[in-house]
């Protein structure tokens, strides 16, 4: 016989499940207190880490993919007039080759749309501090350094956010190839629509803290459910019945 959920186990549940989250964001606030809120630098450390954490997906996409041809040449077989032949030796060269041919395309795509992005956050929110739209000149090498400098710290905890889609678990399935592979762009349209947002707050009076704890809140706390073993996907993991969709449980 199951034993009910209550509100308090579900609260606990979830902060089992979200406690990782919750020392990142926690972090963040202190990150961004001692800055003095920052508009900017919260900018260009997302644009930091949809770079960064971009790329890494990126590269375990690649290299998903890459093990995969290379599998399939190792147990492939090829007829010719003499009979079956195997294309064993070809999985190394071919699968170099599509690293390689991989690994360049998406540097030079995805680099250059944050290159893009770079110079049209540098209008807004310029690197050297200056005032919004009083220069047009490209960021050079030493205002990418200072955002660096500025912005690594948020970079692990980026990763800590993106840590189930980058390194699901045994149990979970897997997620194909292109899904890693194209997942950092979706990152990139969402750091456009929150440009519109912080325009938006400055219109009417809104920044500081508070622009600093919706982006964090929404970061780090989507609205999705977070994955749980499988024993306990039958029960909700909010305090409230039903929550997420989820059908409150009773006890037979």
């Amino acid at each position: 016989m199951n034993t009910p959920r209550t509100g308090s186990d579900g609260l606990l549940q979830w902060i089992g499940v979200r406690l990782p989250e919750v020392g990142a964001f926690v972090f963040c606030l202190f990150m961004a207190a001692r800055s003095g809120w920052d508009t900017g630098a919260l900018v260009w450390s997302l644009w930091l880490s949809s770079l960064l954490v971009g790329f890494t997906s990126i590269f375990i996409g690649i290299g998903t993919s890459v093990r995969g041809a290379r599998g399939a040449l190792e147990s492939g077989t090829f007829q010719t007039a003499r009979g079956t032949r195997s294309l064993s030796h070809l999985a190394t060269p071919a699968s170099l080759l599509l690293a390689a041919l991989m690994l360049g395309f998406f540097t030079l795509h995805f680099g250059l749309f944050h290159l893009g992005h770079a110079v049209f956050l540098n209008l807004f929110f310029p690197i050297d501090g200056s005032a919004s739209m009083s220069h047009t000149r490209l960021p050079g090498l030493s205002d990418y350094g200072q955002v660096l400098r500025q912005g690594w710290w948020f970079v692990p905890l980026a990763l800590i956010a993106e840590r189930h889609t980058l390194f699901p678990a045994k149990s979970a399935p897997a997620l194909p190839p292109g899904t890693r592979l194209f997942a950092p762009y979706r990152n990139v349209v969402r750091l456009h629509l929150l440009i519109f947002c912080f325009a938006l707050a400055s219109g009417i009076g809104l920044g500081g803290a508070w622009i600093y704890l919706l982006v964090y809140a929404t970061y780090f706390f989507p609205w999705r459910r977070p994955s749980l073993p499988a024993g306990d996907r039958h029960s909700p993991i909010c305090p409230c019945p039903g929550a997420y969709g989820a059908q409150p449980h009773h006890a037979p």
